[in-house]
């Protein structure tokens, strides 16, 4: 995340860099953003053993990158509402056009429509299905079942992010289909 917040940083710092490379011409950018963290039912509390030492540095471990992954993904919306308002500001007829170039550069934004799509556990409905996810472990080696429960739980997710279907209908809008045809990925 850091990275792409960077490059969008630098798309909107340099009216000259989005010219040379040719940014001008993109109309949506979608970062998706799939969040692996998982929240094990832990009963700690419940027991008279308290946890093991290894399984206090695992858990304390986790905190940072998961709140260091939250911010990304503020910063990110927080770029989103940032842009949004600029280009609102600049088309409206309290911008004063010309008349201040500081503050014509300050809103000189790109007119891309950026969508956050978040993909997490967190998201999905089914409390059953939510406890299955989150305690599966972190690892590269996960069976057929569990990875088939991932995957369709990543459908449902992003099936039902209300960016991701503000970008099939942004994308549906401009593109020569019939109304209300549903493109593939959402089948």
């Amino acid at each position: 995340m850091r990275a792409v917040l960077e490059g969008l940083e630098q798309i909107e710092a340099s009216d000259e860099f989005r010219r040379a490379a040719g940014i001008d011409s993109i109309r949506r950018i979608a970062v998706l953003v799939v969040n692996s963290v998982s929240a094990p039912r832990r009963d700690w509390d419940k027991s008279e053993q308290p946890p093991g030492e290894i399984q206090i540095l695992v858990k304390a471990a986790g905190v940072p990158v998961e709140r260091y992954s939250y911010e990304a993904v503020e910063l990110l919306r927080d770029t989103i509402f940032r842009w949004q308002t600029f280009r609102a500001l600049k088309a409206s007829s309290a911008f004063p056009s010309g008349n201040n170039p500081l503050l014509a550069r300050a809103v000189d934004v790109p007119d891309i429509e950026l969508y956050a799509i978040d993909v997490s556990f967190a998201d999905l409905a089914d409390p059953v299905e939510r406890e299955y996810l989150n305690a599966l472990p972190t690892t590269f080696r996960l069976t057929g079942e569990q990875v088939d429960h991932l995957r369709e739980a990543a459908r449902t997710i992003l099936r039902e992010s209300p960016d991701f279907q503000r970008l099939v209908r942004d994308m549906s809008q401009q593109s020569a289909k019939p109304a209300g045809k549903v493109p593939a990925m959402m089948q």
